[in-house]
């Protein structure tokens, strides 16, 4: 076959949650987005440890949508087949990591959706608005919606979601909701969210697990993690715990021109050569590969690779808290220290963005002329160290996980380049369980290679990552000026000046160096041309809506 060249679209990834530790800015927890800007009328991050053309090998597109079958018609009792990292647990409120939406959403929808280049449009809430102090947060819901049990969907539902989401022991999501007084029911279609402060996050908040509607009947019910009931497009028909599972189309959906398959088959393969050769078999349909991997499925027949645009990025986290990096000068040197183009081509085989912010191009907070703030220049970071009082460098440690293996191979790559400007990096090989405790709670190392997976809206990213009482702020360092400007990230409603609120954050984040990035990762994943609709979302949270397969 041809190869097939697609085009940066702003959109990204798909179902990823890597093997490996790390943190997840919007569940503020040790696990594996889109950031999208809070809709104001109709229509949470995780990180982890952490291309060219033409390495790609035949069949590669870059984040466009899998179409391959032309007209070629669908299959309405077709089952999609897909591989993924690990299995999940169905109750929305416990699920400890962001990423499990794309699944748990199949089964229970969610009051806003995205859309693949990450803005928020409705889902089983029509549109929203805030008051004037925005204080007040309205959802006028959809009508005629009833949950898999037939139980009804309406304003009562949605108040016994939310506050059970606030108040059972273990929620992941209550801290998303703190900012929630009380939740009003006006009429069966109408609710109101009160607020003690406005919060312009809570929209893309609905977007996540805390939006994900279970049936009144179910809340309390303690077979909930096994028996999921929602309003989704599928109902769980077959789960073994920590397994593969089913899921079967529910005829009773209140949109049913988006359901175009009978079933989806989750295959749960950790192993990433047990995905290729479930890829070459055609025993799967979609399957997130390694970049070392790209080639292997360069010549199989019927499949295409895809580099998905995402905003998760690999970063060297640092704590501030550890001489010297509490002096601008040094975190300086060190982001002129750092050759990205280097570390892209080396061990991620080209599949990268070198990057010096947090956000990617064609995303509203990013702010092009900051990737030249910190050109690779070792000189000027011996000159900047020099000043700082240290002409001969400093040694710190940083944790660095051994699997999968290009984490490993990336920090040694970090810590040859340091070495060049006289900095000494000792690597700590911690196990990717106990990294986000080594690094956020132990504090045991200057610095951590870690990606993150960026969250549903850039204000939750900034409060967890680059504020003062972020829990993934391991220093505790901030400035006046960010901490002014995530206020006004989130009691701004108005879409462009929430913009450029978000993109004066970018500004600080970069001139003070409260975040060290590396690069924006290429996450190739192989799709099988039977496979029809297919989008790749900026999310990393694919929906699945009008995704098909042909006979």
């Amino acid at each position: 076959m041809g190869r097939k060249w697609g085009r940066w679209l702003l959109a990204g990834a798909l179902v990823v949650a890597a093997a490996c530790g790390g943190d997840d800015d919007d569940d503020d927890a040790g696990a594996p987005a889109t950031d999208a800007p809070a809709a104001t009328d109709s229509g949470s991050e995780g990180t982890e440890p952490a291309g060219s053309e033409g390495t790609a090998g035949a069949d590669t597109t870059e984040g466009a949508t899998a179409t391959t079958a032309g007209d070629a018609e669908l299959d309405p009792d077709g089952t999609l087949r897909i591989a993924t990292f690990a299995s999940l647990l169905w109750d929305p409120a416990l699920s400890p990591s962001s990423y499990t939406i794309t699944y748990l959403g199949l089964v229970y929808d969610r009051l806003v959706h995205t859309a693949p280049d990450g803005s928020l449009v409705p889902g089983l809430a029509e549109s929203w608005e805030y008051s004037d102090d925005g204080t007040v947060l309205t959802f006028h819901l959809r009508e005629g919606v009833t949950f898999q049990d037939g139980e009804p969907f309406d304003a009562e539902a949605v108040k016994a979601n939310i506050e059970r989401s606030k108040t059972i022991e273990g929620s992941t999501v209550a801290s998303e909701l703190a900012s929630i007084d009380e939740v009003v029911v006006v009429d069966p279609l109408t609710v109101e969210l009160h607020l003690s402060t406005p919060d312009a996050t809570l929209p893309a908040v609905f977007c996540g697990r805390a939006g994900a509607m279970i049936s009144p009947a179910s809340l309390d019910d303690p077979a909930l993690d096994h028996n999921p009931v929602g309003t989704g497009m599928f109902k769980l028909v077959e789960f073994a715990e920590g397994s593969d599972f089913t899921l079967e189309r529910w005829d009773g959906y209140w949109d049913p021109d988006a359901v175009k398959v009978r079933r989806i088959q989750v295959r749960v393969l950790p192993d990433t050569a047990t995905r290729v050769n479930a890829v070459r078999s055609g025993e799967v349909d979609i399957a997130p590969i390694e970049p070392a991997d790209v080639a292997t499925l360069e010549n199989v027949d019927g499949v295409t690779v895809r580099l998905n645009k995402t905003l998760r990025y690999v970063y060297l986290a640092m704590n501030t808290a550890k001489e010297p990096l509490g002096d601008l000068r040094v975190r300086q040197a060190i982001m002129h220290a750092i050759d990205r183009e280097a570390l892209v081509n080396g061990p991620f085989f080209g599949y990268g963005v070198p990057t010096q912010q947090p956000w990617p191009e064609g995303y509203f907070p990013h702010v092009p002329e900051l990737d030249d703030t910190y050109p690779y220049d070792p000189e000027r970071a011996r000159e900047l160290l020099a000043e700082a009082g240290h002409p001969d460098g400093f040694s710190a440690d940083i944790i660095v996980v051994p699997s999968p293996e290009v984490y490993a191979l990336l920090g040694e790559a970090v810590q040859a380049q340091l070495g060049e400007v006289g900095i000494d990096l000792r690597i700590q090989i911690t196990s990717p369980t106990e990294l986000g405790t080594a690094m956020y709670a132990d504090k045991t190392a200057a610095f951590a290679l870690l990606y993150t997976n960026g969250s549903v809206d850039p204000a939750q990213t900034v409060g967890s990552r680059f504020s003062a009482s972020g829990f993934f702020n391991a220093g505790k360092y901030s400035t006046p000026r960010l901490e002014e400007l995530y206020q006004q990230a989130l009691t701004t409603t108005d879409d462009e000046a929430r913009t450029q609120v978000m993109q004066d954050i970018s500004r600080e984040v970069v001139e003070q160096v409260l975040d060290m990035p590396l690069f924006f990762a290429q996450e190739p994943e192989a799709i099988s041309d039977r496979v029809v609709g297919y989008e790749s979302f900026f999310t990393g949270r694919p929906e699945f809506r009008g995704v098909g397969v042909t006979g």
